[in-house]
């Protein structure tokens, strides 16, 4: 393991797992977003720093991949490092470890974004970050297919309009992916787990939705595999129709 790299340790408890004893796709994210927190809190940026500099970050896009699912009373340990620094992003990496065995069990990446929390328009990383936040090449999540998206049918199969509550909402006013993923969760699996269980997705927030925003979630299907489905999301706004977030879900058979 790389110096630049950070663990931290969590246990799927009962709060997170399903009928089934499967732990929520929005789980796995939410870890993501948490250990994120930690490490800026390890090397010395936590909430009052943030706060002192009029900024913070949103999560623009997760991609993720499961080897297996989560279950009830599995002990994760997860793995961080930044792979790649751009102007006002950088891409952070996940490794997700079983803390007993430390078998890989999948990763993730994200695309954070550093914003003005005033405005949340994106501005250049402050140059305290550059310099105490370590960079390491390694990529560890496997690029998506080309065309993947190319096998969706054109017509969604389902739609689901809802309003925006108030706990849905983050600390800039806008919805949180961790809850966008709860909604796409709900869309998926209509009527409750059945036979398949979200493998792998990608989630990219476009525009923000906020409090009493009426959308629309749109759902395509398509094949990824011989074995697994190809779903893609699209939050859009009722009033306008523009399009929120964009997501691929891969559907594989619990079996």
């Amino acid at each position: 393991m790389s110096e630049g790299r950070f663990r931290k340790w969590f246990k799927v408890t009962g709060n997170y797992v399903g009928p089934d004893d499967w732990a929520h796709a929005w789980f796995v994210q939410n870890v993501a977003q948490d250990v994120s927190i930690a490490v800026t809190e390890h090397h010395g940026f936590g909430t009052q720093w943030y706060r002192s500099q009029r900024s913070g970050w949103v999560m623009r896009r997760f991609d993720t991949e499961l080897f297996r699912p989560w279950m009830l009373d599995d002990e994760i340990l997860v793995e961080t490092w930044l792979s790649k620094r751009k102007r006002v992003s950088v891409h952070r990496e996940y490794r997700f470890l079983d803390a007993r065995t430390e078998e890989v069990l999948g990763g993730g990446r994200a695309e954070w974004v550093y914003i003005d929390a005033g405005t949340a328009r994106p501005i250049p990383l402050a140059k305290e970050l550059e310099e105490r936040l370590a960079f390491e090449p390694e990529e560890g999540v496997s690029p998506w297919p080309e065309g993947v998206e190319e096998s969706l049918m054109g017509e969604p199969e389902a739609c689901h309009t809802r309003v925006v509550g108030y706990s849905e909402l983050d600390g800039y006013g806008h919805v949180n992916n961790t809850a966008y993923l709860r909604w796409i969760s709900d869309l998926v699996h209509r009527g409750g787990p059945g036979e398949w269980w979200m493998r792998r997705w990608r989630i990219e927030y476009r525009r923000p939705a906020r409090l009493g925003d009426e959308v629309r979630l749109e759902l395509e299907r398509g094949e990824f595999s011989p074995r697994e489905h190809l779903c893609r999301i699209r939050i859009r706004d009722v009033a306008n129709g523009e399009e929120l977030v964009r997501a691929l879900v891969v559907l594989a058979p619990r079996a």
